[in-house]
Protein backbone atom coordinates (compact mmCIF):
# COMPACT_ATOMS: atom_id res chain seq x y z
CA UNK A 1 0.00 0.00 0.00
CA UNK A 2 1.07 3.57 -0.92
CA UNK A 3 2.59 6.31 1.78
CA UNK A 4 -0.84 8.90 2.26
CA UNK A 5 -0.18 11.56 0.87
CA UNK A 6 0.02 15.25 2.03
CA UNK A 7 -3.29 16.86 1.11
CA UNK A 8 -2.96 20.69 -0.40
CA UNK A 9 -5.72 22.96 -1.12
CA UNK A 10 -5.19 22.14 -5.13
CA UNK A 11 -4.51 18.27 -4.51
CA UNK A 12 -6.73 15.38 -4.77
CA UNK A 13 -6.18 11.95 -2.87
CA UNK A 14 -8.49 8.94 -3.75
CA UNK A 15 -7.73 5.99 -1.78
CA UNK A 16 -4.51 7.45 -1.21
CA UNK A 17 -3.17 7.69 -5.05
CA UNK A 18 -2.90 11.32 -6.01
CA UNK A 19 -5.79 12.15 -8.41
CA UNK A 20 -4.94 14.40 -11.83
CA UNK A 21 -4.69 17.97 -9.96
CA UNK A 22 -7.56 20.26 -10.39
CA UNK A 23 -6.82 24.49 -9.87
CA UNK A 24 -9.65 27.68 -9.82
CA UNK A 25 -9.14 30.54 -10.53
CA UNK A 26 -8.78 31.51 -6.88
CA UNK A 27 -6.84 29.18 -6.14
CA UNK A 28 -4.23 29.90 -9.06
CA UNK A 29 -4.48 34.09 -7.96
CA UNK A 30 -3.54 32.68 -4.12
CA UNK A 31 -0.22 30.86 -5.19
CA UNK A 32 2.86 31.88 -3.83
CA UNK A 33 6.36 31.93 -5.11
CA UNK A 34 7.30 29.32 -2.44
CA UNK A 35 4.07 26.85 -3.74
CA UNK A 36 4.77 27.48 -7.48
CA UNK A 37 8.52 26.21 -6.78
CA UNK A 38 7.16 23.01 -4.94
CA UNK A 39 4.45 22.29 -7.56
CA UNK A 40 5.07 18.82 -9.64
CA UNK A 41 5.49 19.43 -13.56
CA UNK A 42 1.40 17.91 -13.87
CA UNK A 43 0.42 20.42 -10.80
CA UNK A 44 1.88 23.47 -13.49
CA UNK A 45 0.53 22.55 -16.33
CA UNK A 46 -3.00 22.35 -14.43
CA UNK A 47 -2.87 25.69 -12.92
CA UNK A 48 -1.79 27.06 -16.33
CA UNK A 49 -4.63 25.35 -18.18
CA UNK A 50 -7.24 27.09 -15.64
CA UNK A 51 -7.30 30.33 -18.35
CA UNK A 52 -7.48 30.26 -21.25
CA UNK A 53 -4.17 31.17 -23.46
CA UNK A 54 -4.05 34.46 -26.01
CA UNK A 55 -2.93 32.22 -28.94
CA UNK A 56 -6.92 30.54 -28.74
CA UNK A 57 -4.82 27.21 -28.95
CA UNK A 58 -4.00 24.37 -26.49
CA UNK A 59 -0.27 24.14 -26.38
CA UNK A 60 1.51 20.67 -25.60
CA UNK A 61 2.19 22.02 -22.28
CA UNK A 62 3.80 18.99 -21.32
CA UNK A 63 7.41 19.30 -23.67
CA UNK A 64 8.03 22.64 -21.62
CA UNK A 65 10.88 22.64 -19.65
CA UNK A 66 10.38 23.70 -15.73
CA UNK A 67 11.31 27.29 -15.85
CA UNK A 68 8.51 27.64 -18.85
CA UNK A 69 6.02 25.94 -17.03
CA UNK A 70 6.90 28.33 -14.28
CA UNK A 71 6.55 31.76 -16.44
CA UNK A 72 3.78 30.59 -17.46
CA UNK A 73 2.06 29.59 -13.98
CA UNK A 74 2.94 33.37 -12.83
CA UNK A 75 1.27 35.05 -16.23
CA UNK A 76 -1.92 32.35 -15.63
CA UNK A 77 -1.41 33.61 -11.81
CA UNK A 78 -1.10 37.54 -12.43
CA UNK A 79 -4.05 37.24 -15.27
CA UNK A 80 -6.42 35.53 -12.11
CA UNK A 81 -5.64 38.16 -10.05
CA UNK A 82 -6.51 41.17 -12.50
CA UNK A 83 -9.29 39.67 -13.09
CA UNK A 84 -10.40 39.77 -9.49
CA UNK A 85 -10.25 36.58 -7.74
Amino acid sequence: MPEPLLIASHRTVVAGVAAKPRFDKVAVAGLTQDAISEMTADELVAAIQTISLPSGRSLDLRIKDRPTLERLVYLARRTCRNQGY
